[in-house]
């Protein structure tokens, strides 16, 4: 399913960020490598699709632009 783009506020954002690290305590036992791996790979994929960052603090946006940039992407503010 490609078809299909999203815009993410600061709530979102932070959510997301919450939701990982939630995933991660929920499976302590996994190895930290594989669960890092997950976490990048669901958080990248959702900021992919994203066109869109809006009404997000200045330290959201500080999170956000070290995640994007992660992924070799040049990032304008």
């Amino acid at each position: 399913m490609e078809g299909y783009e999203l815009a993410v506020t600061g709530n979102a954002f932070q959510y997301l960020l919450t939701s990982i690290k939630h995933i991660k305590f929920l499976h302590p036992d996994s190895p930290k490598v594989a669960m890092n791996s997950v976490e990048n790979k669901l958080l990248h994929r959702i900021l992919r699709k994203a066109k869109v960052f809006a009404r997000m603090s200045s330290e959201e946006k500080y999170h956000l632009i070290k995640k994007l940039r992660t992924k070799d992407k040049v990032i304008g503010m």
